[in-house]
């Protein structure tokens, strides 16, 4: 989808280019030139951004993830140190699995939201 979109929007700004350009190429007097440079990115050039963008941002929702478990892991290794009967650790399992469990939702939602990497050209 967002190939498509490039490729309409370079159209639409190399269309916009001629429109503009060739009458004042064509209302020019004398022996001057216009030389127009229009940088025009390829498919798989804009594909690898694209692909790189959506790992860096996979890599971001991991490392989020991997700290938050390590995060609810230091916690769960603090009340364990406290703790002086069972039903203290058992509590404490308790919320280190809720964390966890929490955690993963958030990592869920945000690859949801992230989608599906971008098809090759």
């Amino acid at each position: 989808m967002k190939v498509i979109a490039a490729r309409s929007i370079m159209a639409l700004a190399i269309v916009g280019m001629l429109g503009v350009g060739a009458p004042a190429v064509a209302s020019a007097k004398g022996t001057t030139t216009t030389t127009t440079t229009i940088k025009v990115v390829s498919p798989m050039r804009a594909y690898e951004k694209a692909l790189g963008a959506y790992k860096f941002a996979r890599a971001s929702i991991g490392h989020s993830y991997q700290s938050a478990v390590q995060a609810a892991q230091s916690v769960y290794d603090a009340s364990l140190a406290v703790a002086r009967d069972s039903a203290e650790r058992s509590t404490a399992r308790a919320t280190l699995r809720l964390a966890i469990t929490e955690a993963t939702a958030a990592r869920e939602a945000a690859l949801l939201a992230l989608g599906k990497p971008p098809v090759r050209p």
